[in-house]
């Protein structure tokens, strides 16, 4: 199995804009099996309320059917806008990815913090602390990095595989802050299969640690944010 994993996605507030457009089946393209990414935005958020004194992203329900057309399978909320309108909102998003991806194919929040990608090979999706995420009640709440380590070094026991698809570091900063290598380091020694980032908006670098690989930053994959 060939897995993908794309970068942020914040998709376009106006569902028109890209409901026509020509789109290639991405699996087709990367030649993979299957693809997963960060779904940064609550799903009609406006409609129930909006946080305070934060940037909060939205977007329309109708969206998804294109996204998912264009071959995105997996979708971890495992970030800083998951909360950004609420707890009801984030149930209200986890039941729409749910209905659209499949019950099993949305991780990265405390009920569900892993995705199954193949037998003996998971997915965790967790939100890092200085990305500030807002911190709900369980079970909406995103699923934070705290004990991540333990998780990793459980399943190495057990003997499978964890992918960590972490949101860290710094908005715009391409560049590899030393705490973010020691953490990799630490998660590696645990166990780690792979480590896959975002958060950073920009293309961040990467490197081999041996029979594992860190991907400090995707960058953007969908995103109306340009900067």
């Amino acid at each position: 199995m060939r897995i993908a994993f794309v970068g942020d996605i914040c998709l376009e507030t106006d569902p028109s804009v890209w409901a026509t457009a020509r789109t290639p089946d991405l699996h087709a393209v990367l030649g993979v099996d299957l693809i997963i990414g960060n779904f940064e935005s609550v799903i009609d958020g406006p409609n129930v309320g909006k946080a305070a004194d934060k940037i909060c992203l939205s977007v329309p329900k109708q969206s998804l059917e294109k996204l998912r057309a264009i071959g995105v399978d997996v979708v971890s909320v495992a970030n800083n806008h998951f909360g950004d309108y609420g707890p009801a909102a984030a149930k209200y998003t986890i039941e729409v990815l749910q209905n659209v991806f499949g019950r099993d194919r949305v991780f990265g929040w405390q009920d569900q913090p892993t995705a199954i990608l193949a037998p003996g090979l998971q997915v965790v999706g967790v939100c890092f602390p200085e990305t500030n995420p807002v911190v709900l009640e369980e079970p909406w709440g995103v699923n934070l990095a705290v004990g991540v380590e333990g998780l990793v070094a459980h399943h190495r026991s057990e003997g499978s595989e964890l992918v960590v698809f972490a949101h860290w570091g710094e908005e715009h900063v391409a560049c590899t802050a030393p705490e973010l290598r020691t953490r990799a380091r630490t998660l590696l020694d645990e166990g780690a299969a792979q480590i896959v980032a975002s958060h950073s908006h920009v293309v961040g670098a990467s490197e081999d640690k041996g029979r594992a690989s860190v991907i400090y930053g995707l960058g953007n994959f969908l995103a109306e944010q340009v900067r």
